[in-house]
């Protein structure tokens, strides 16, 4: 088993997450892998945004 691969999620697209929920699962995955892990945060794909009905007026805007 390594200890120097980083570990991380693509991107965490915000619009579509219970802020409370991510920061428990980010929590998590930095427990499992201290010091290692790499949260992807961002607004994400806006066409993926606009089929789940969250997407903002302009494309770096939240819904």
């Amino acid at each position: 088993m390594t200890e120097r691969v980083r570990v991380g999620i693509g991107l965490l697209p915000v619009p579509l997450r219970n802020v409370t929920q991510a920061a428990m699962e980010i929590a998590t995955i930095d427990r499992l892998f201290p010091g290692r892990f790499v949260a992807g945060i961002g607004h994400g794909v806006q066409t993926w945004m606009e089929q789940a009905g969250v997407a903002g007026a302009r494309s770096l805007a939240a819904g």
